[in-house]
């Protein structure tokens, strides 16, 4: 069984894709979750197979708790994107969680770019 971000993620289409253009077909056994714990726990607990950017597991590769097969799909970085009401007021703390989340886009970038 394979665990896979939802449908109607970017991830998943370009995850898709990837498979598609390699001749195969998309995993028949799958569960959908972008949840970070539940995936982990699906990987800990199970023998089942994820499809996930290296940096999100490498502290459990390192560790020794996941193994890492060296297969790369060829997968393009897309931008990610903040969602919230046109409208809205956020409130003290969603303002500075927003500050922080471009605060560390804009370092990681500068990591990969630099």
């Amino acid at each position: 069984q394979w665990i896979l971000p939802p449908t109607q993620t970017t991830l998943r289409r370009q995850v898709d894709r990837a498979i598609f253009e390699q001749g195969f077909s998309s995993p028949s056994h799958l569960v959908e979750s972008i949840s970070f714990l539940t995936n982990r726990s699906l990987l800990l607990d199970t023998d089942m197979i994820g499809v996930f950017p290296e940096h999100v597991v490498q502290r459990e590769i390192a560790n020794g708790e996941l193994a890492f097969i060296n297969y790369r799909l060829d997968i393009t970085k897309s931008p990610v994107g903040i969602s919230y009401r046109r409208d809205a007021v956020l409130s003290p703390a969603a303002t500075e969680f927003v500050s922080m989340l471009r605060l560390a886009s804009k370092e990681f970038e500068t990591q990969q770019t630099g």
